[in-house]
C-alpha cells in the first residue's frame, strides 16, 4: 500500500504517473499528526505503518478494512 498512499497523498512515488489508475481501491483521510491517526480498539482491523519515501523521509498511515471489505487508510500530511 506504500507506493498508493505516497502517490495520493503527497503525488510522488513509483505509482506517481499511474496512480489514479491502480491506486483508487481505498478511501484517504489526511491528518494533522501522528496523535490524529485511528488507534488500536476501533471495531475495524488496523495496521500502523511507518515507511520512507523516495526523498528517503518517513511518513506514517494506518490501513483498515471494514466488514463491508472497504479500505481505509488515514495519512499524516
Amino acid at each position: 500500500h506504500r507506493d498508493c498512499v505516497q502517490c495520493r497523498a503527497f503525488d510522488k512515488g513509483e505509482k506517481k504517473e499511474t496512480c489514479s489508475q491502480e491506486c483508487m481501491h481505498f478511501n484517504m483521510t489526511r491528518v494533522e499528526s501522528r496523535d490524529k491517526l485511528p488507534q488500536p480498539g476501533q471495531p475495524d482491523p488496523l495496521s500502523h505503518c511507518k515507511e520512507k519515501d523516495v526523498d528517503d523521509c518517513w511518513f506514517y498511515f494506518t490501513y483498515s478494512v471494514n466488514s463491508n471489505g472497504e479500505a481505509s487508510v488515514h495519512v499524516v500530511e
